[in-house]
């Protein structure tokens, strides 16, 4: 956890330009998302927040910069899965169920996961910012 807390920070603390590298378009499917909002000719108000979402499964798509991020985040993203597919096993066998009940039923082996770290710097500008109270962390399928 704290190799990855370090690796996230050090993605944020990279110059603008080279965390512009990452940038893509407004899909949350794509392979890598960096940003402060999710369109900023839309949104009237900001979330005052840098963030970055790399895809991670089926297939894993790593960030290059900084060094080191790539081997932190593939090692988290694995374990978080390892983690999620006990939790849906012990709820299905809490349930009486086959324990890879929800595993074959959600075809978690095809769904997206994505990992998404934000950061949340001093605001400059209040006023036009929205702020974020709840975090809340997905997987698609």
């Amino acid at each position: 956890m704290k190799a990855m807390i370090d690796a996230c920070h050090g993605f944020f603390t990279l110059p603008d330009e080279e965390r512009e590298e990452f940038k893509s378009s407004n899909d949350v499917l794509e392979m890598f998302n960096c940003g402060t909002s999710y369109n900023l000719d839309l949104d009237k108000f900001l979330m005052w927040r840098n963030f970055f979402k790399a895809r991670v499964h089926p297939e894993f798509y790593a960030l290059s910069k900084p060094a080191g991020v790539s081997e932190v985040s593939l090692k988290f993203s694995q374990k978080t899965r390892q983690v999620a597919l006990e939790i849906a096993r012990a709820i299905a066998e809490s349930l009486g169920l086959d324990p890879s009940y929800i595993h074959h039923a959600m075809n978690t082996d095809r769904g997206f996961e994505i990992l998404a770290a934000n950061y949340y710097p001093p605001c400059p500008q209040p006023e036009s910012a929205f702020p974020v109270i709840l975090i809340l962390a997905c997987s698609l399928s």
